[in-house]
């Protein structure tokens, strides 16, 4: 899987390597039958709250801001087995709501993996949906942390605005 780390936000800086390692994991949790069959090229937008909630405006034409957005393709017809997809990650709300909950690396690895969930083909509509991802989400937080893929996303002394 090729990953592409686009950083539009100053809150932290990114440790590209350690995230790229962790969607590896995640969008082989999320999607374990495309693996093989098919070449995923993912890119990886950070960005904070203003600019999330312009895209979540333009795209779906409500204004809000969010944790994270996804946006793939299906392959081509042509027998061409690349698949493309993006995620759009609010680094800002995962600081701040990971000073809530299980800290900032947990937080934004949550948003990674919901992300994955919605490219897997899942949905959040109803609870009952909400919470079976959810439950899915926290499975594979907790295989990444067994294998230490929780730490270090973002370089510790970048900290600015949280």
């Amino acid at each position: 899987m090729k990953i592409n780390i686009i950083n539009r936000q100053n809150i932290r800086k990114p440790n590209n390597s350690r995230i790229k390692a962790i969607m590896n994991f995640l969008m082989a949790e999320a999607m374990p039958e495309s693996a093989n069959t098919c070449r995923v090229e993912l890119s990886l937008l950070l960005t904070n709250d203003e600019n999330i909630r312009k895209i979540k405006r333009h795209f779906f034409d409500i204004d809000c801001v969010t944790d994270v957005i996804s946006f793939s393709s299906q392959p081509l017809p042509s027998g061409d087995m690349r698949r493309t997809a993006e995620l759009v990650v609010n680094v800002e709300r995962a600081c701040l709501e990971g000073k809530k909950r299980h800290g900032f690396d947990h937080e934004f690895a949550l948003y990674l993996a919901h992300g994955c969930d919605h490219l897997a083909g899942h949905d959040d509509r109803t609870i009952r949906e909400r919470n079976k991802m959810r439950r899915r989400e926290l499975l594979w937080l907790k295989k990444a942390a067994r294998l230490r893929l929780l730490s270090g996303l973002f370089s510790p002394a970048s900290k600015r605005n949280s």
